[in-house]
């Protein structure tokens, strides 16, 4: 996760747990992915404090559904 890929700046943050990444108001950012009928897929936010551009990683319970999905095909 170091250094930032846009400023080389190896002040990062990340939360320290996975959230949903279907948010009350936004898009649904891992759609078809999620665990379960009622379960959000989860991301890993991740922040530069220098220039603040933001990573959004795919939790590992969230990436082991890709492989299976018929909803995302591999590029």
């Amino acid at each position: 996760m170091k250094p930032c890929p846009e400023c080389g700046s190896k002040n990062i943050y990340r939360y320290k747990e996975p959230v949903d990444a279907m948010g009350g108001y936004g898009p649904d950012l891992l759609p078809k992915l999620a665990p379960g009928f009622l379960k959000s897929a989860k991301l890993l936010p991740v922040v530069c404090i220098d220039c603040g551009y933001i990573r959004l990683y795919a939790a590992k319970e969230t990436r082991y559904n890709l492989e299976d999905s018929k909803h995302w095909e591999q590029v």
